[in-house]
């Protein structure tokens, strides 16, 4: 009779935490071979003749740099192989101005500074030789970053090529060292995990040393910003997001640490999964390259980490 109360106890708290949603609530899911396949089919069906790729299936406007570097890693994280790989490499190509050391998002278009931070990642995804794009795109990135999001993808960009200009380096982290807030982050109280985690994977992905009182800061404001439905935002009331979620876990993986609740945010990669295999940007919006992007390099952050711990814990 005791056992009966204290189930029937444990199950009342639990609708009254979860309301209605407690019997929606799914397991962690793990998707099937069947199921990478129709993602991979996804993927595989943004890509045009001229071998860029779409955003999504009812963009419009012909491939753009963008969505093809997109595509090109979420058909990496998910397993596959990417089509016509040489007509993707003349592809980015086209768009690159030799002229200047930049890439425009499509042949003949406007550079652009993330959009050649961009590029600069495809490049190297694509294993292309690189000292043609590098011999001038390096110095006009150092010259036209400066704003944050700017700084962010040059920082992607310069990992990727493994350039470590130092004096562009330490004064973009001398600019962010002067916009933390009041609890050793960034961005405003709501949004600051989102803002937080940006910028110390930023700063890791440069190798730049952290004082450990700052990193117990950071770290707090990451992890103490997950939302009840797993992820993170971007706007206030808005709902979690996965391109959010992506900053957040690239600064948690970098950093070695899982997120408060890794089930959680499994549950909330699902709930981006569409019919037709792809990921929308948040539950219930369309399928897109980089929405089915970060599902995969989040699943795959979580995954390595979860190992890691494993590990930790049988030693």
């Amino acid at each position: 009779m005791k056992v009966y109360r204290l189930a029937i106890g444990v199950i009342t708290f639990l609708i009254l935490v979860h309301g209605p949603n407690l019997f929606a609530l799914d397991p962690v899911h793990k998707l099937s071979p069947a199921e990478k396949k129709k993602t991979l089919d996804f993927l595989y069906s943004l890509q045009n003749q001229d071998g860029g790729f779409v955003i999504s299936k009812n963009a419009k406007g012909g491939s753009n740099l963008r969505a093809t570097t997109a595509a090109c890693r979420a058909i990496h994280y998910f397993g596959g192989e990417v089509p016509h790989i040489e007509k993707v490499r003349e592809f980015l190509s086209s768009c690159f101005h030799s002229e200047v050391g930049a890439f425009s998002d499509q042949p003949n278009g406007k550079i652009d500074v993330i959009v050649t931070a961009v590029g600069m990642l495809a490049i190297v995804d694509a294993k292309m030789e690189t000292k043609q794009f590098k011999t001038k795109g390096v110095d006009y990135l150092i010259k036209n970053a400066s704003e944050w999001e700017q700084i962010r993808m040059v920082g992607a960009a310069f990992e990727a090529l493994k350039e470590f200009p130092a004096k562009p380096i330490e004064r973009w982290v001398n600019q962010l060292n002067q916009d933390k807030n009041q609890f050793g982050g960034w961005g405003t109280e709501e949004l600051q995990a989102r803002e937080t985690g940006g910028r110390v994977a930023f700063f890791l992905r440069l190798n730049q040393s952290m004082k450990e009182v700052e990193r117990i800061k950071q770290l707090k404001i990451i992890t103490e910003g997950q939302q009840s439905d797993g992820g993170w935002i971007k706007e206030k009331n808005k709902g979690s997001d996965l391109e959010s979620c992506y900053r957040v876990v690239r600064a948690l993986y970098l950093m070695k640490q899982l997120p408060k609740s890794p089930d959680q945010l499994k549950q909330f990669i699902h709930s981006c999964r569409n019919q037709d295999g792809g990921y929308g940007i948040q539950p219930g919006l369309p399928s897109t390259a980089s929405g089915t992007y970060f599902a995969g390099v989040i699943s795959y952050w979580l995954e390595h980490l979860e190992n890691k711990t494993k590990v930790e814990n049988k030693n």
